[in-house]
């Protein structure tokens, strides 16, 4: 449509033309979609192909890295005379078997043990509101006992 005709347009029918106008809006806002759209698709095959291509050659890296280490087995295994079909390389490990849980035991209680007076008795060397001196001096005692019971050995 020329302008001239939109002119004469909108003096005959208004109601006609006013849809017209509306008609062609939204005619150009699809354009500008469609563009935008077609510019992200068009970047969007172009990193997919790049990928393509990252991904054919990092396959082609990992088949020579497995042919090297291949070739390193080989080598390893002539140098110590296992042949490569030995059975250590092909055999699967055997599966492992879980043992049944434990019995539940009842604790070994000495005859001598007087629980009540092993509960209400301070540890040795620490008072109430305990010192660290006599601290140092219970870990003292201590370890001249190890060291006593240890020389008897």
């Amino acid at each position: 449509m020329l302008p001239q005709d939109l002119v004469d347009l909108v003096v005959k029918d208004p109601v006609e033309a006013s849809d017209l106008i509306a008609c062609l809006q939204r005619v150009m806002a699809n354009s500008m979609l469609f563009k935008k759209h077609s510019f992200e698709l068009k970047k969007a095959q172009e990193k997919a192909n790049s990928l393509e291509v990252e991904l054919k050659k990092t396959k082609e890296n990992l088949a020579a890295a497995e042919k090297a280490c291949d070739a390193n087995a080989d080598v390893a295994a002539m140098e110590l005379g296992t042949p490569a079909d030995h059975s250590a390389w092909t055999t699967p490990a055997p599966e492992a078997i879980l043992s049944d849980s434990l019995e539940p035991y009842l604790p070994m209680i000495l005859p001598s043990f007087n629980e009540e007076e092993y509960t209400n008795h301070p540890a040795k060397g620490r008072a109430e509101g305990g010192d660290e001196v006599g601290d140092i001096e219970a870990e003292g005692e201590l370890g001249d006992k190890v060291r006593v019971s240890g020389a008897r050995d």
